[in-house]
């Protein structure tokens, strides 16, 4: 994509540019349908994430700038969770709809690493085990499913149909 900085005044003359040559600098808003909208890096309590529509935001509070935008090109699918890997260097995204991914970003290169596809609607929550090996996913309650995923590999490891709506889950001390 052409990166391109076009400020023209109001009434200046000239053609539109195409929205290929554009490039999203700033998102505005927050969405926030689930439990886990916003999440603190771990080790930089200076950065948060959180969903925009379908755009996740790294966002510096002791700058009060955002710093990053991430979104999936191809993608309109809104972001209704996010979380930070336990290291920081990557943040997962669950998004919203019918069979939606969740995206797992590598953060240092604003590159989408896995998409990984296990729910049948929304995802409500993603949490990380204590080793920071494993991502617990939760579906609202049109997908009612409960995923264990080695994010790493991109492999759904166990899924569990709850039969209910599920606003939050968390692994024990011991990642159990």
């Amino acid at each position: 994509m052409e990166v391109i900085s076009q400020k023209r005044k109001l009434g200046q003359a000239g053609p539109a540019p195409k929205a290929a040559q554009l490039q999203v600098e700033a998102v505005l808003g927050l969405a926030a349908p689930a439990a886990g909208a916003i999440s603190c890096c771990p080790g930089r309590h200076d950065l948060l994430c959180y969903p925009a529509g379908s755009f996740v935001v790294i966002y510096n509070i002791t700058t009060g700038q955002q710093q990053q935008l991430l979104h999936h090109n191809g993608s309109c699918s809104a972001i209704a969770c996010v979380a930070w890997s336990v290291d920081g260097q990557y943040v997962i995204a669950g998004t919203a709809g019918s069979n939606p991914p969740i995206q797992v970003w590598d953060v240092g290169s604003s590159t989408c690493v896995h998409n990984l596809k296990g729910h049948k609607a929304t995802t409500a929550s993603l949490r990380f085990s204590a080793d920071g090996n494993l991502l617990l996913s939760a579906g609202t309650a049109h997908d009612g499913q409960l995923c264990i995923w080695d994010w790493h590999a991109g492999n759904l490891l166990w899924k569990q149909s709850v039969g209910s709506e599920l606003c939050s889950a968390a692994f024990t001390e011991d990642s159990s």
